[in-house]
């Protein structure tokens, strides 16, 4: 039965704890499938061709095939800001296009 500790951790690419969880896995011997593992991809990284790269990017450090939660860090660089200013001209913040990223 997976999780039946209800461990779980969170490495987002920013807290650059990926490579020390994946060794502090691997050194204690935990079963991926009892940890709960989640990481969050950069706004940058939400587009076709770089949602992939930038997965295996944290999955490599982890020393996993996958994880159990994938969602979006929303810390916004300078030049974000000044795009979402751009909103209220009628400018685009994320191309709408990015939803198929998540199809691979």
């Amino acid at each position: 039965m997976p999780y039946p500790s209800a461990t779980a951790t969170s490495t987002p690419r920013a807290y650059e704890n990926e490579d020390r969880v994946g060794a502090a896995m691997a050194r204690v011997g935990v079963a991926r499938d009892e940890v709960f593992l989640t990481t969050k991809l950069w706004l940058s990284d939400l587009a076709r061709d770089r949602v992939g790269p930038a997965v295996d990017d944290s999955l490599r450090p982890l020393r996993t095939d996958h994880v159990d939660l994938g969602s979006l860090a929303f810390e916004l660089t300078d030049d974000e800001r000044r795009r979402i200013d751009g909103l209220e001209r009628g400018e685009r913040l994320i191309d709408p296009s990015f939803a198929p990223a998540w199809e691979e």
